[in-house]
């Protein structure tokens, strides 16, 4: 549409230029329609490149009009880089060179200087706001990243683990909860030290994230204890069993494991949990207390507790 008025401002309308940008236009805005469905952000491209594809015709047509609204292609890669991958300019950068040679050629040198210095900003016009753009996203994702996991270990945070457990309950009627607690670890930094019970952490954590079944999610809840979310109750004891046999260092932990009730709410399950890792504690540590239909007997809708100390598991004795 500018292109149009700036035609007529410069005279070079007649008959053909007209139909064209009439019927450029009307092209243009089909092509529009059925672009449009294109998966964002590559729908915006084709913007730009709708932009240079008019401005080509029309600078055959009129050229003077054409090299008056050459400023618009300044815009179009500052469009580019603010909504594209890095180096998605260079693949427009042909179209906009063939459009600015179409408008008011020049003899040669003096083509050539004005072609590399367009190029040269319209380069810097997108290539600088999609490097920006690319800087934030990372810093953006580097901070979403430091929000949901712990720094020692790399395993989810409490916060993230929460959030986690809240929408597993809302969708998994047979969903499990793992508090583990590794025994004795205040005996275990004052023998070792600090950094040997930073280093037993993150061992740990490999091993937790190691044994944690796909699409379920290990966390550090705190200090030495950590949890788990299960969306398969079935597995529960087994899952627990060999992380109870897998803690490094030849040390041992306690774990207390809960199975949803239905309709039951993160709190809910969680206090329960905490209370079976406690009875844990209480019943003398390096085994598994777990409250709720589990494995065989799941589906009975009866409470059960189940105790694991050396390597066995079964019904509390």
């Amino acid at each position: 549409t500018v292109c149009a008025l700036a035609a007529v401002a410069t005279g070079e309308v007649d008959r053909v230029t007209a139909i064209y940008y009439l019927s450029t236009m009307l092209a243009l805005a089909g092509v529009w329609l059925i672009v449009r469905r294109l998966p964002w952000p590559r729908l915006l491209l084709a913007w730009p490149l709708i932009l240079m594809v008019g401005m080509s015709g029309a600078a055959y047509l009129a050229p003077l009009a054409t090299s008056l609204c050459l400023g618009s292609l300044v815009t179009a890669f500052l469009f580019v880089g603010l909504t594209q991958p890095r180096g998605t300019s260079l693949v427009l950068l042909p179209f906009a060179l063939l459009t600015m040679a179409l408008a008011g050629p020049l003899p040669p040198t003096q083509e050539a200087v004005r072609l590399t210095v367009a190029g040269f900003i319209w380069i810097s016009a997108a290539e600088l706001p999609a490097w920006l753009v690319f800087r934030l996203g990372s810093a953006h994702a580097d901070m979403r990243r430091l929000a949901s996991t712990d720094s020692l270990t790399g395993l989810a945070n409490r916060r993230m683990w929460e959030d986690r457990l809240a929408m597993l309950l809302d969708s998994s009627a047979g969903a499990a909860v793992l508090l583990v607690d590794l025994d004795r670890f205040k005996d275990y930094n004052d023998r070792h030290g600090h950094l040997a019970g930073d280093d037993l952490l993150v061992e740990f954590a490999r091993v937790l994230a190691e044994l944690t079944p796909e699409g379920d999610v290990a966390a550090r809840w705190g200090g030495e204890e950590f949890a788990m979310t299960l969306r398969d109750a079935e597995t529960a004891i087994g899952v627990a069993e060999r992380l109870r046999c897998s803690v490094p260092a030849g040390q041992t932990c306690s774990i207390g494991l809960a199975v949803a009730r239905p309709g039951e709410s993160a709190d809910s399950i969680m206090r329960r949990a905490d209370a079976a890792l406690y009875q844990a504690k209480r019943d003398g540590r390096n085994r598994i207390v777990a409250v709720g239909p589990v494995g065989a007997r799941r589906g009975t809708g009866q409470m059960s507790t189940t105790t694991a100390t050396a390597g066995r598991t079964g019904p509390e004795k």
